[in-house]
């Protein structure tokens, strides 16, 4: 039995924690009240995210409606406004509004809400398919605007991740960089270890907070804070946890390749001569806490696991960043070339996976890597950026990486040029709107025509492009982990 914690909040004076606990398939609310020690569990389905609105309100955005849950009242107020046309919500963390709404109707998004102070008024809206904007003339919100402005460029260079926190006087920072993170109170380090923390609050004597890292799954934690700095970590349930469980000596950083390309290494405890290479989506992101919890199964299997930080990938500056655009792929699939060159010198029986934009690279480096890639999976990948064009709401990704008037690393248009591929898997949720089915279905048909053994797919039913889900994950990986072990 598999179970992850996400979406650690609290409320607005901290008498209130709220999470989100996936146990296999089931997700259940838990609401956990500091002051009686009271605790409600509440069934729910596929919960994109948390916030409390208020000191008794709580937003809870599934993947079909937005809801509020009322703590004094314990009843759940459904479709709150928007109904069934909800895509996400956005943290206050994440974007200086309380949270924005993404509207879609038909399957594409087009429009954008954002709203401040727990309310519901409308103080800007962006159409995404025209790209107008409509702004409050609220001079506080355009403070809030132009700090958001700020922090969509400063992403680009995202090398620290850093969480802060205060409460009656005491002040919490916590860093994350390259795969190590930080707890710091009051300007001492009181913990560390190898992994990702996520969300953090600081409360009296103790900081609560979620880890995970590429053997441990996500969980809930407390750090105690003595007056004598001696500090320990305990499970909710008050289990005291060794710090050894929190450092990993067998995952280290590397720069692989003439391309000194940046990659992540992860030897499994047990290794079963079986290698992945791992690329990211995006392509404008870079290995972070998401991955660590889809990687840990086959960390669990024995398999060695590579993550490439390609061309594209963010947090190593403008420069790098700027390789891949209008590329078609190229300068990322250069660097797959270079660790593949590398790595196939010590290990043997090499695959390649990747999710959207990465299983785009996977598709690719299965044509023309076949000689070192024993197998490629691809999760909601993309066949043919023509047809990515004409039918996927990620169109502007297409045009900022892709020059479609020419067939460059195309992969639909690549099958009958080469001689021979090395076997593919598509493992591709049904109602993906990001990357279309039907072009993979396409490219299967003609590998077949053309002779090619080993390209088949497994549908996802009911599930779209975000794979990397706590809810939907499972459904991927038990597929993507058979495909390499069998």
């Amino acid at each position: 039995m598999t179970t992850q914690v996400y979406q650690l909040t609290i409320n607005n004076d901290r008498t209130i924690i709220s999470y989100i606990e996936a146990v296999d398939h089931n997700e259940y609310l838990r609401i956990y009240n500091l002051s009686n020690e009271s605790t409600e569990s509440i069934n729910v389905k596929e919960v994109l995210f948390l916030g409390w609105l208020s000191k008794t309100i709580l937003l809870i955005q599934t993947k079909h409606e937005l809801m509020t849950y009322d703590t004094n009242a314990c009843h759940m107020t459904s479709n709150v406004f928007l109904k069934d046309k909800i895509r996400t919500v956005l943290t206050s963390s994440e974007t200086y509004f309380d949270y924005v709404v993404q509207l879609t109707v038909d399957t594409i998004e087009v429009k954008r809400y954002y709203f401040l102070d727990g309310t519901t008024e409308e103080i800007m809206s962006v159409n995404t398919i025209s790209n107008a904007v409509y702004i409050s003339d609220d001079k506080k919100f355009k403070s809030y605007y132009n700090k958001y402005e700020q922090k969509i460029f400063a992403t680009l260079d995202v090398g620290l991740d850093v969480i802060s926190d205060k409460w009656k006087g005491n002040e919490l920072i916590v860093l994350n960089k390259e795969l190590e993170c930080s707890i710091i109170v009051n300007g001492e380090t009181c913990f560390s270890g190898s992994g990702y923390v996520d969300r953090a609050y600081i409360f009296d004597g103790y900081v609560l907070f979620s880890f995970t890292n590429f053997f441990n799954p996500r969980c809930l934690y407390k750090l105690i804070l003595s007056d004598q700095r001696e500090c320990f970590v305990i499970k909710l349930s008050g289990e005291e946890i060794s710090r050894n469980c929190f450092y990993l000596k067998n995952v280290k950083k590397h720069i692989l390749g003439d391309r000194q390309v940046p990659a992540v290494i992860i030897e499994p405890r047990e290794f079963k001569l079986k290698t992945v290479l791992f690329l990211h989506g995006g392509p404008d992101t870079y290995i972070k806490n998401e991955y660590m919890d889809f990687i840990q199964p086959l960390i669990q299997n024995g398999i060695r696991v590579i993550l490439v930080d390609y061309s594209g990938s963010i947090s190593y500056g403008i420069e790098f960043y700027q390789r891949l655009l209008k590329n078609n792929g190229e300068q990322a699939l250069l660097d797959i070339e270079s660790v593949l060159t590398e790595v196939k010198q010590e290990y043997s029986q090499i695959f390649i996976t990747g999710e959207s934009f990465g299983g785009y690279l996977a598709i690719l480096s299965a044509i023309k890597f076949s000689h070192i890639i024993r197998k490629a999976i691809a999760i909601n990948g993309f066949t043919d950026y023509r047809y990515q064009y004409i039918f996927s709401v990620a169109r502007q990704i297409i045009t900022k990486y892709f020059d479609i008037s020419i067939s460059k690393n195309n992969p639909i248009d690549l099958l009958d040029k080469v001689s021979t591929i090395s076997p593919i898997v598509f493992i591709h949720g049904m109602k993906d709107v990001y990357c279309p089915i039907k072009q993979v279905e396409v490219f299967v048909e003609k590998s077949k025509q053309l002779g090619y053994s080993g390209v088949g797919m497994i549908k996802i039913e009911g599930e779209g492009h975000y794979s990397m889900l706590p809810r939907v994950m499972e459904k991927f990986y038990s597929f993507l982990i058979n495909e390499i072990i069998s």
